[in-house]
């Protein structure tokens, strides 16, 4: 007889997973980070974790890189155990970079002109103090000029 335990969580040693009000997060990527490597880093059986995009489609590129936006389930036979969103701190206009439009759309929203909302929130709030302002900003700057290594 043999017995394999299934976990019906996302789980990780390496990633943070946080309950938001409305959405359960999952943060700690390094830029460039890829699907696969993700995947290695959780405690689920890999073949249960699948990734989809905004409109929810799969992604099955495992070398495709991580950025915010996605959705991270825990899929088996078909049924849904946890969805997580991924966010990829400093990565605002969801491409999975972060560079200086990230920094101009963080701007924009200190100064009024655009409205970071939803999961976005997260990304843009590097300082992790559940504001956006202009030390988030700062920070984003750093890690563009190579001043700090992460978002996180």
């Amino acid at each position: 007889l043999k017995i394999k335990v299934v976990l019906k969580e996302i789980q990780s040693e390496v990633y943070s997973i946080e309950e938001k009000e409305l959405d359960k997060i999952i943060i700690g990527f390094e830029e460039k980070e890829s699907i696969l490597e993700i995947k290695e880093n959780l405690l689920n059986d890999e073949s249960t974790i699948k990734i989809y995009d905004k409109d929810g489609v799969e992604i099955t590129d495992e070398n495709e890189v991580v950025r915010t936006g996605l959705e991270m389930r825990l899929e088996i036979e078909g049924q849904v155990y946890d969805r997580v969103m991924i966010i990829l701190r400093g990565d605002l206009n969801e491409d999975g970079v972060i560079n200086v439009t990230d920094k101009v759309q963080l701007q924009n929203h200190i100064l009024s002109k655009e409205i970071i909302e939803d999961y976005r929130v997260y990304a843009a709030d590097l300082e992790v103090d559940d504001v956006i302002n202009v030390t988030d900003n700062v920070k984003l700057g750093d890690y563009i000029l190579k001043k700090i290594t992460s978002t996180d």
